[in-house]
């Protein structure tokens, strides 16, 4: 009896190691996951070529980004 309580215990002690283990890649993971979207949203963002002004007013929803890109491109041509 004692010896199977003895294995059982080994057992929940590989199992508890097996989870830590397992969290730590979880999070890491997740922490991964999070910057690939932030350098997504930078990305997108730098794209659109606006100052911090017009970045404010766009988060705000004041900014037409259609006119501003046509206004942008039709200075670039020139």
């Amino acid at each position: 009896m004692a010896m199977k309580v003895s294995t059982i215990d080994k057992e929940i002690g590989k199992t508890k190691e097996k989870i830590q283990k397992l969290q730590s890649k979880l999070r890491n993971l997740e922490r991964q996951k999070i910057e690939e979207e932030n350098l997504t949203i930078i990305k997108l963002v730098r794209s659109y070529h606006l100052d911090q002004d017009e970045l404010a007013q766009f988060l705000k929803g004041k900014l037409d980004l259609e006119h501003q890109n046509k206004g942008k491109e039709s200075e670039i041509t020139q």
